[in-house]
């Protein structure tokens, strides 16, 4: 690599000095001139760094600007400037993604993955669906059985966004004030095993009703789970992940002064949750939840599969694309660009990196330190299980 403020950062970041790589990242920024493609990558890459929101803004806008079609840059930015809580630099942002960058189809559907074509609605009308009546038909039933009055006392819930989860962290960031828990029922691994068994009749009647609910929860594609949002809790306005999916919320326990947001579009009162009711949106458009009241809300959520994803082999390719595209993402934030004159990492190595790979000599999933073999000219993990080397 040659002797340049970059590639000192580079070897800062892979020796751990995150505020040295930075500094070197800056000066690289200011001082290197390299294509605009590069240029937005690594302006990418220094935003992923950055401990103030405002420096990272920067960092993405001009990334967005100077390269449309690094996507990834575009999420990033509105991402950020919705945590800003900036909303007509969100819009213009989001317009910009779908006119430029080619990546949404509007502005306020902005999910991390995106299927193109898929038809786009950010509330769907329940009677398209045949299984909803049949579910809303035994949920009188189920809900006596539930016993919502000591529900909270004996199951075992789980804050939103913690580490419970087999599938990863989920939209636990958006939890603006109170307290927003949830017990999964079908999901990925053995993350669901507990609340499954305590709750064997719900989970017993979505696998009857919405048997593909729960295979596509076990593929890691959605989940079923059990969501209680506690009295006044604000679940800010955020994005589902992917588009391949719409979500049914069946309601157990409503109180009075609830209400949800899709895609601009607020449904409070006899429009909101309904016990015993179904309501079904596209989580991948913006959406805000409120609990105005001195009660818990409970609700049964469950991912499904987009309607115009079918047969199974268009699901398959669906998923496929979806979750390439979201380690794609974790790659770009993972990994520095390096200099030309250095080897992209191998598929092993990236597969460790992501938090899927296990170690070839020893089957570990240990992980180990990361460094630049300069001779080489790549990057080099050295595992901390037996210490087997990838490049």
């Amino acid at each position: 690599m040659d002797d340049g403020h970059w590639a000192d950062g580079v070897r800062a970041f892979f020796q751990g000095d995150t505020d040295l790589a930075l500094r070197q990242f800056h000066l690289g920024l200011e001082k290197e001139e390299v294509s605009t493609k590069i240029l937005a990558r690594r302006l990418y890459f220094v935003a992923e760094l950055e401990k103030g929101l405002g420096d990272a803004i920067r960092c993405l806008r001009r990334a967005a600007q100077l390269d449309p079609e690094l996507k990834q840059a575009h999420v990033a930015l509105c991402l950020a400037l919705e945590e800003a809580g900036e909303e007509e630099a969100l819009r213009s942002a989001a317009c910009r993604a779908v006119v430029e960058g080619g990546l949404w189809s509007h502005w306020r559907q902005r999910p991390a993955a995106f299927l193109p074509g898929l038809a786009a609605s950010p509330w769907w009308p329940a009677e398209l669906f045949p299984w909803v009546k049949a579910l809303e038909a035994r949920a009188k039933n189920l809900r006596r059985r539930l016993d919502l009055r000591t529900i909270f006392d004996a199951a075992p819930w789980a804050p939103v966004g913690g580490q419970h989860r087999a599938s990863g962290s989920h939209d636990g960031h958006a939890l603006r004030r109170g307290a927003w828990h949830e017990i999964v029922l079908f999901g990925l691994g053995n993350e669901a095993e507990e609340g499954r068994s305590r709750f064997l009749a719900l989970a017993e009647a979505v696998q009857s009703a919405v048997p593909e609910a729960v295979t596509m929860a076990q593929e890691g594609a959605g989940e079923v789970i059990l969501s209680a949002l506690g009295p006044g809790s604000h679940v800010a306005r955020h994005c589902g992940r992917a588009n391949h999916r719409l979500t049914a919320h069946l309601g157990l326990c409503i109180p009075q002064g609830c209400g949800i947001q899709v895609g601009g579009e607020w449904r409070c009162g006899r429009l909101s949750w309904q016990e015993d009711k179904i309501l079904i949106f596209d989580d991948s458009f913006e959406h805000e939840v409120q609990n105005n009241s001195n009660s818990t809300r409970v609700v049964l959520l469950i991912r499904f599969w987009h309607p115009a994803l079918n047969p199974p082999e268009r699901r398959k390719a669906a998923l496929e694309h979806i979750q390439a595209e979201l380690a794609y993402t974790q790659r770009l934030q993972t990994l520095p660009p390096l200099a030309p004159d250095y080897a992209e990492p191998t598929r092993a190595l990236e597969e460790h990196l992501l938090g899927s790979g296990a170690c070839p000599n020893c089957r570990s999933l240990r992980g180990g330190d990361l460094t630049l073999d300069e001779q080489k000219g790549r990057a080099r993990l050295v595992l901390s299980c037996c210490g087997h080397a990838l490049e």
